[in-house]
């Protein structure tokens, strides 16, 4: 009986596969190893497949190579970034369904500002096995061979990183035929390959005198001694700017991306806005050690999640050496300008997050009073009208109460995912590990965290970038927070794992954030902030082991262990400790003792 359904299976499973068709990209001119330009011929290939019901692309490996020149321009507004257009796309994938594409661990190899692949209106897509690099990043990572009392000098290949020194005495970088000018540097420790304790963002580049000493070694003038790098250190210098996502997804549904290795990206590394359902699985957003870089791979976030829904999992993927933070998952708030009976008139108020289509037929809304945060009102999108890039028209089932008035906010309900994120490593870079902001389930298990800044950020924020979404749901178990964990200063790193929503006027009444249980972690703990949380109703931090870690000295100026404020039904402990651990204090602010459990 065994093995007779042994056999229906196996010829089922046949069966599938010979139903499903079969392309190799080389029989449409898609040739690795050519140095020509694959732009056409991929696009080629895939407008042969469009119509077909179900089809597999395998590519031959080797080295895919795409210009600039040649690529195909179109209009996309994509979140948290820059709004340049056209955008320069290399491969698109356009109201395609039932696609799997196997790259047999190639590398695409872009040359020039591009954004590498991209998904629009797209269903049931497979990416998976392939490399995305570009021959020039868009920063720069040097030695520090030489600290004077005055300037720092710094060595690194031209080759890799094209510059000039203007009559001026000020550096240009070159991104293919675009020149651009350092803003900023991160600096990363020559022995921990961390970001170096206490830096940070080291302030902006902009106007400081650069002499050439010798082809790729030059002398830095920087004004504020202070902020001088170490000797034998390197930096990573920031010049370009975020028009372009790595792999960009759009209204898109039941997407898979795996096995796919990002060694540099022209902003954030993956970004999927308005897709429902996204697994990303042994990803990564790496250095490309293989070529000489050691500290450099995506511009900006590894994966920046907007207006999702459905369920998002990201499971065995590693980030290192990101220009900001490895994992945010957020939706966006827009403020009311004009209300007429049951038709609202709302405004993007961030410049990155702007032209975006924000809302569609049949999407739930809550209308948000942006001091307190709480929900006053809500209704139901019946009609959507983009009006320009900046403003849009709702059409609502009902119409708001008399307190939606023009500077309330308006949250899209229906765009908050459940969230699994499991078995990954953040390790160091610029800013903060994950940012999580959804009204969905999340599950944050067996990890390990290393970055700069706060290991998980719960945000929330209707005042300066308006990345919307109050958690109701979250289990945060089974990590392990290590050195370098908030080690360095970052927006909001208020502790190891900070609850930090951006309210002018918390409510301890209404909290903004609801059942957050952080239990069965490992924290190795230097300094002494562990854990902070504000305007919250329901946290529970017990069962976790709480570690000494003498490898540096405490530097932070929060000087508690945990710190709540204008919370609810907080329970704290039982907690086991091995060490002198340092923040054994907890404050209370805005809310009354009861509301403390301690074990």
């Amino acid at each position: 009986m065994k093995r007779a359904i042994l056999l229906l299976s196996l010829f089922c499973l046949l069966t599938t596969v010979q139903a499903q068709d079969v392309v190799y990209g080389a029989l449409y001119g898609v040739i690795p190893d050519t140095g020509n330009d694959m732009t056409q011929p991929f696009q080629n290939l895939l407008q042969a497949v469009k119509t077909r019901e179900s089809v597999t692309i395998i590519l031959s490996a080797g080295q895919y190579d795409f210009y600039e020149e040649n690529a195909i321009h179109k209009e996309y507004y994509e979140s948290n970034t820059t709004n340049r257009n056209p955008k320069n796309l290399a491969i698109l994938f356009e109201d395609m369904h039932n696609v799997t594409v196997d790259g047999n661990f190639s590398t695409l190899m872009f040359h020039g500002k591009m954004q590498p692949i991209t998904l629009d209106r797209c269903t049931n897509i497979s990416i998976r096995n392939i490399i995305i690099d570009f021959a020039t990043p868009t920063s720069v990572e040097a030695e520090v061979v030489h600290v004077d009392s005055s300037y720092f000098e710094i060595a690194f290949d031209p080759q890799l990183f094209p510059y000039e020194v203007d009559a001026k005495q000020q550096l240009h970088f070159f991104i293919g035929k675009h020149k651009t000018s350092p803003f900023t540097y991160v600096e990363f420790n020559h022995n921990s390959r961390m970001v170096e304790p206490y830096t940070g963002d080291r302030g902006w580049w902009e106007g400081i005198p650069v002499d050439e000493v010798e082809k790729g070694r030059l002398r830095i003038f920087y004004p504020n001694k202070a902020h001088f790098p170490k000797l034998h250190n390197w930096i990573v210098i920031r010049h370009g700017e975020r028009n372009h996502a790595g792999i960009f997804i759009q209204n898109s549904a039941d997407i898979l991306v795996q096995n796919v290795n990002i060694y540099q990206t022209d902003g954030l590394a993956i970004l999927a806005q308005f897709t429902h359902n996204l697994n990303l699985f042994s990803c990564s957003v790496v250095p490309n050690y293989l070529i000489g870089r050691k500290y450099i791979s995506s511009h900006d976030d590894g994966f920046h999640l907007m207006g999702c829904s459905g369920q998002i999992r990201v499971e065995n993927c590693e980030w290192y050496g990101l220009m900001d933070d490895a994992i945010n998952i957020h939706g966006t708030y827009v403020k009311v300008v004009k209300r007429k009976k049951n038709r609202v008139i709302a405004q993007f108020m961030h410049h990155e997050t702007t032209g975006l289509e924000w809302g569609r037929m049949g999407e739930k809304i809550y209308f948000v009073d942006p001091k307190t945060m709480k929900t006053i009102d809500s209704s139901t999108i019946i009609e959507y009208n983009q009006l320009n890039r900046d403003q849009f028209e709702l059409v609502l089932a009902t119409s708001p109460s008399r307190k939606v008035k023009s500077k309330v906010v308006i949250e899209n309900v229906t765009c908050n995912p459940d969230v699994k994120i499991s078995n990954c490593r953040f390790r160091s870079g610029r800013a903060r590990g994950l940012l999580i902001s959804t009204r969905g389930n999340v599950r944050i298990e067996d990890n390990i965290f290393e970055s700069a800044g706060s290991a998980i950020l719960i945000a929330g924020d209707a005042r300066e970038w308006y990345e919307s979404g109050p958690v109701r749901d979250v289990t945060i178990r089974k990590n392990i927070f290590r050195y370098s964990c908030n080690s360095s200063p970052y927006q909001f790193s208020e502790a190891v794992i900070s609850i930090y929503p951006n309210i002018a006027k918390p409510d301890p009444e209404h909290p903004y954030h609801a059942n957050i249980r952080i239990e069965d972690n490992s924290f190795f703990l230097f300094d002494y902030p562990i854990l902070f949380a504000k305007s919250v109703d329901g946290l529970t931090f017990k069962n976790n082991i709480l570690y000494r870690s003498k490898g540096l000295e405490p530097f932070h100026p929060n000087q508690f262990g945990y710190k709540l404020i204008a919370c609810k039904k907080v329970t704290i402990g039982p907690n086991k400790t091995e060490g002198e651990i340092l923040g054994k204090s907890i404050i209370m602010e805005q809310m009354n003792a009861k509301e403390l459990h301690k074990e």
